[in-house]
């Protein structure tokens, strides 16, 4: 442990009563010593033999030292250390002179630090880390003296990073263990080191995009010896004047905007670099640019509006995010990017980019991830909501649920869609014709059906599915019926319907009258 008495150290010896000193003085340096150890804030008095007017006094330092100049002559002098003990001795000074008082109290210390000399460039950095003889363990390390540039961790470590500016030459860090132990340290600091060249890897940039450029490396000048990729010493500032582009001052990197620019895909772009070292030299450099085509993902943007429909019912959207697609893009989905699809259909159509939703009852709102490739072997992914709605009116099957009755081989119209976007999912097995100006639908049956032959047309007639069902049969077509929203032009039909039920009524009374005497 440190000694408790170092905050009183004085490092120079005070005359206790006023002498008259004479001119001719000699030093008197006394060392304090518990077995090899020096010992901090030991209390010295001298006393000149056969004149006691003739008195000093003072404590050691860190290093056990304490100093003393005094007239020639023969003193004694007297060594207290507090809780070891004292000693009285005798010394003649006729010229400068060291002694050591020293004492064997208590254990010996038991473990050992040393360090090996440092040598250090200025502007750089150097550790040391002690080699350790004996048990260490619980023994700190602290630094007592030396330049401000040093620094001594309690492990032992000595880390020296001299400034740009200091001057070459030998430096000492006074170090002591908490065992007791006081060692000095070398450090040789040599010049600077000097910056040759710098260089910068090639960045890759695409055309109508920015880049930064990594860190350059620098080629370093030492002691008569070049030494390539290392990093740029510090203090070294950056700048450029080239047009779209800018440096940072402190790292080098370089940031180049290329739009605007005037070489394209394939060329290579030369930002000039100029570093300016403290002591205001320069060295400039290069930093190149090789500019890419920018990818077809990066330039369009496809994208569709969310897609709402209700549960057993389906929908549609087309893309309309970017209107300017290429012809050669392909879009389609992966069960891998889209975990969360239970319960819902979905098909899309790989030219147009068209996606097609069906929820059944138990699906849940989700996101459709949709993916776009180009024939450059880009790709992106886009996401589409999945959204729940209220189902509708016009939804479902046809609202006359009962089965058409059609002639084998003559065509004959099944819906009239009032211009509306038909599709057809399914034929069912039936010719199916649709006039896209009008919206009519036409179906015949084969000329060789059954009679009661069954068909089901699936349509979809403005992104909602629509199912007819088709019979073979020979007796007359009612007329064709309309989409359940539409009514108008229709006002006729309930009073045609009052006539044949007049007329049919009618007959049934004159057969019964008639027909049935017979």
């Amino acid at each position: 442990m440190p000694n408790p008495l170092a905050a009183v150290t004085v490092a120079v010896a005070v005359a206790v009563a006023p002498v008259a000193v004479a001119q001719e003085t000699v030093q008197l340096t006394v060392k304090v010593q518990n077995h090899d150890d020096p010992v901090e804030a030991a209390e010295v008095k001298i006393e000149k033999y056969g004149d006691p007017t003739v008195q000093f006094s003072g404590v050691t330092d860190y290093e056990g030292l304490v100093e003393f100049q005094v007239p020639p002559g023969t003193y004694s002098y007297r060594v207290d250390v507090e809780g070891t003990g004292s000693q009285l001795t005798t010394v003649e000074l006729t010229r400068p002179k060291d002694v050591v008082a020293r004492f064997t109290n208590g254990t010996k210390r038991n473990v050992d630090f040393s360090w090996e000399d440092m040598s250090v460039a200025a502007g750089s950095r150097a550790a040391a880390n002690p080699q350790t003889t004996g048990d260490g363990r619980g023994v700190s390390v602290e630094k007592m003296a030396g330049p401000a540039w040093a620094e001594v961790f309690a492990d032992g470590t000595i880390e020296v990073m001299p400034p740009l500016r200091t001057t070459p030459g030998d430096y000492e860090v006074d170090v002591r263990t908490s065992a007791g132990q006081v060692s000095t340290v070398k450090v040789h600091v040599t010049g600077p080191e000097t910056l040759k060249a710098l260089k910068y890897p090639v960045t890759s940039v695409e055309q109508g995009r920015s880049a930064t450029s990594a860190a350059p490396m620098a080629t370093i000048s030492h002691q008569g010896r070049d030494f390539s990729s290392q990093p740029v010493p510090e203090g070294v500032k950056f700048s450029t004047d080239a047009p779209n582009a800018q440096v940072d001052a402190d790292t080098g990197r370089v940031t180049l905007d290329t739009a605007g620019l005037q070489q394209g895909a394939g060329e290579t772009v030369q930002v000039p670099v100029v570093a300016t070292m403290p002591d205001g030299k320069k060295v400039t450099a290069q930093a190149a640019f090789h500019i890419n085509a920018l990818p077809s993902a990066k330039r369009f943007t496809p994208g569709w509006a969310p897609i709402e429909v209700a549960p057993g019912e389906h929908a549609a959207v087309k893309q309309t995010g970017e209107r300017n697609m290429p012809k050669d893009a392909e879009y389609w989905w992966l069960r891998a990017d889209n975990t969360k699809l239970s319960g819902w259909r979905v098909s899309i159509d790989q030219v147009d980019g068209t996606i097609s939703a069906s929820p059944d009852e138990g699906a849940q709102e989700t996101v459709l991830h949709v993916r776009v490739s180009y024939s450059d072997g880009s790709q992106e992914q886009v996401a589409v909501p999945l959204k729940l709605t209220e189902p509708t009116a016009q939804s479902g099957e046809t609202p006359a649920d009962t089965p058409r009755v059609l002639p084998p081989g003559k065509k004959t119209e099944i819906l009239d869609a009032q211009a509306s976007e038909v599709e057809i999912i399914d034929n069912g097995g039936v010719r199916l014709d649709v006039d896209k100006a009008t919206g009519k639908v036409t179906a015949t049956v084969p000329e060789d059906a059954m009679r009661d032959a069954s068909y089901e047309v699936n349509l979809r007639v403005d992104g909602k599915d629509q199912k007819i069902r088709l019979t073979a049969d020979e007796k007359p077509q009612p007329p064709a019926p309309q989409p359940a929203s539409s009514v108008k032009g229709t006002w006729w039909i309930p009073l045609v319907m009052v006539v044949m039920a007049a007329v049919g009524a009618g007959a049934q009374w004159a057969w019964s009258q008639f027909g049935g005497l017979k």
